[in-house]
């Protein structure tokens, strides 16, 4: 094993992150929290002998990392080591915006994750470096899925094998599931969030699929924004067009 680099304290007028990749998922974290970036023996499960070494994608309820991957060494108590995937850099990110977690995000992802950090229109998750070890639970749990009667105009779209609806009035926009989206780690019906006019939204399946879409439908669900995952949007249609669409009724999936 040997030491790629060390991270040095930043100047007053700045705020470094390190940036990096965890299975799927893109993260960033305090430089300040950083101790060391190594590449780690690949048939060990150990830094420097006796430091243990945790794999980042499993404790936040993802899949394992192909090895060896790189190393962090993070400034906790006790210090913590964990495999990523690789690690992109060092970056000043004075200048990006940090988005909080959304009321509902807060039991998918606290207290590992801070919220989210938009850098050049490409979001990463921001990572607690007090909180990281207690990891997050793989979850399968999905949105038990309840229907309403179509009052007005829905927006049919299609998700999975499944063509779904929902009410226009609470359609915020549909967006492409592009580098504002960042996949959660784990392999439930959370799939991720976007960040989308300044703000955080969790991203959620409510089809038969767990894999992210190249769409995102945001919509308003409890006073919050959520994005839904889809395939392809179909359009607008009047209450006597649906036939037997069902038309998710999203205030109660989602209170």
């Amino acid at each position: 094993m040997r030491a790629l680099w060390a991270v040095t304290a930043p100047a007053n007028d700045r705020r470094l992150y390190v940036f990096f990749e965890a299975g799927k998922t893109r993260y960033a974290i305090e430089a300040v929290g950083v101790l060391e970036v190594a590449r780690p023996p690949a048939d060990a499960d150990a830094l420097h002998g006796n430091l243990a070494l945790k794999d980042l994608s499993r404790l936040l309820g993802g899949d394992a990392e192909a090895r060896p991957a790189t190393a962090l060494v993070l400034d906790t108590s006790p210090t913590l080591a964990v495999r990523v995937r690789t690690v992109e850099g060092v970056f000043d990110a004075a200048a990006d915006r940090l988005l909080p977690l959304p009321r509902r995000m807060i039991p998918l992802a606290a207290p590992a994750l801070r919220g989210g950090l938009l850098r050049e229109g490409r979001l990463s998750f921001e990572v607690d470096t007090d909180g990281v070890a207690r990891g997050l639970p793989r979850s399968t749990r999905r949105p038990e899925r309840t229907t309403r009667a179509p009052t007005e105009a829905c927006l049919v779209f299609e998700s999975g094998t499944e063509r779904l609806a929902v009410l226009l009035s609470r359609v915020r926009q549909v967006v492409p599931a592009a580098a504002a989206f960042n996949p959660a780690p784990g392999t439930g019906a959370f799939l991720g969030a976007v960040a989308h006019a300044g703000s955080l939204c969790p991203v959620f399946s409510v089809s038969d699929t767990t894999a992210p879409e190249p769409l995102i439908v945001l919509a308003e669900a409890g006073g919050e924004v959520i994005g839904l995952s889809a395939q392809r949007a179909d359009g607008v249609q009047q209450p006597g067009a649906l036939g037997e669409v069902p038309v998710l009724d999203l205030e109660r999936m989602f209170s």
